[in-house]
C-alpha cells in the first residue's frame, strides 16, 4: 500500500488502482478505514482510476498525539488536497460515507478545481455542537466513562446496523472499529462534534449526490434546504453502511450519477 508524508509528519496510507476518468476517491467515516470501499473499488477500477485512504488515526495511518484540530474536518481535507495534488489529479468525484463525507464537501468547497462532484453516502448536515457543550455529548462521555475504548467503538458500531444486517458482517465491522486508534478515534470525534456541516456543505458548488439507508430520518426536502441542486437518493434493506450492505444499489446510483456529470467538467 502508497504512503506519503504530511509536513508535519504524519504517514497516510491510500490505495491507487485502475484507470479511467473521472478519478473516483473514495473516504471512510469515523473509526472507519479505507477496506469499507472494497467492493466500490472493485466495481469502479473497471472503469475508472480509484483511489481510497486512511484518514488521520484510522486504518494503517498513523495517529499523531495532537489536540482535536490536528483531525478536523478541514486537516483531514488538506490531507487529501495534498495527495491529489501530488498525483497531479484534478475534476475527481469524492464519495464520503458518513463523516467522511463532510471530509468530500471541505475539499469540494476549498479546492473547486480539484473536485468535479461529490457523493454523500448517508451523512446528515448538523450545525456544530457550541464549544461549552462538547464535553457533554453523549459520544464523549462514553469516552470518558472509564469503560475500554474498543469496547465502546465495538457497541457503537453494533448499533449502526439493523435486525434485518447480515450478523456476520455487523460484528466484523464492530471489530474494525475495535481497532481504531484510540487517540484517532477521541480525537476526531471531539473534532466532528464542532463542524459546521451546514456551513461546509452550503459552500459546495459542484453537482451532490446524497444516498440514504432504508430507514433514514432525512429527506429530499431537507437536503435541497441547505443544498438545492443537490440530487436525493434510498436505498432498500440497508442500515448505516450502504457500501458494505447493498453495493449492487450504491453502485449503479454513483455509476449513473457520474455518467450523468457535465462532459466539459471531467479532467482527472
Amino acid at each position: 500500500m502508497p504512503t506519503f508524508e504530511t509536513r508535519e509528519g504524519v504517514r497516510i496510507h491510500y490505495t491507487d488502482a485502475g484507470r479511467g476518468r473521472p478519478t473516483m476517491l473514495f473516504i471512510h467515516g469515523w473509526s472507519s478505514n479505507l477496506r469499507h470501499w472494497d467492493a466500490q473499488a472493485r466495481h469502479f477500477t473497471r472503469t475508472h482510476r480509484v483511489l481510497r485512504v486512511d484518514l488521520r488515526g484510522h486504518g494503517r495511518t498513523s495517529a499523531p498525539d495532537v489536540p482535536a484540530s490536528g483531525y478536523s474536518t478541514k486537516r483531514n481535507a488538506e490531507d487529501v488536497a495534498v495527495l491529489l495534488k501530488r498525483l497531479r489529479l484534478r475534476g475527481i468525484v469524492a464519495v464520503g460515507h458518513s463523516s467522511g463525507a463532510w471530509v468530500a464537501m471541505e475539499l469540494a468547497s476549498r479546492h473547486p478545481e480539484l473536485v468535479r462532484a461529490v457523493v454523500v453516502v448517508d451523512s446528515g448536515f448538523d450545525p456544530a455542537v457550541p464549544a461549552a457543550d462538547v464535553d457533554q455529548h453523549p459520544l464523549l462521555r462514553r469516552f470518558y466513562s472509564g469503560r475500554p475504548i474498543p469496547e465502546l467503538l465495538r457497541k457503537a458500531y453494533r448499533g449502526m446496523f439493523r435486525d434485518f444486517s447480515d450478523p456476520a458482517l455487523r460484528e466484523r465491522v464492530a471489530d474494525e472499529a475495535a481497532a481504531t486508534s484510540p487517540i484517532g478515534a477521541e480525537r476526531t470525534i471531539r473534532a466532528n462534534i464542532r463542524t459546521n456541516r451546514v456551513a461546509i456543505a452550503k459552500r459546495v458548488k459542484q453537482p451532490v449526490l446524497c444516498v440514504y439507508a432504508s430507514d433514514t430520518p432525512r429527506s429530499a426536502d431537507g437536503v435541497r434546504a441547505i443544498v438545492p441542486h443537490a440530487q436525493f437518493a434510498q436505498v432498500v434493506g440497508a442500515g448505516h453502511f450502504l457500501q458494505l450492505e447493498v453495493p449492487d444499489q450504491l453502485n449503479p446510483m454513483i455509476e449513473r450519477f457520474v455518467e450523468l456529470l457535465p462532459a466539459r467538467r471531467a479532467r482527472a
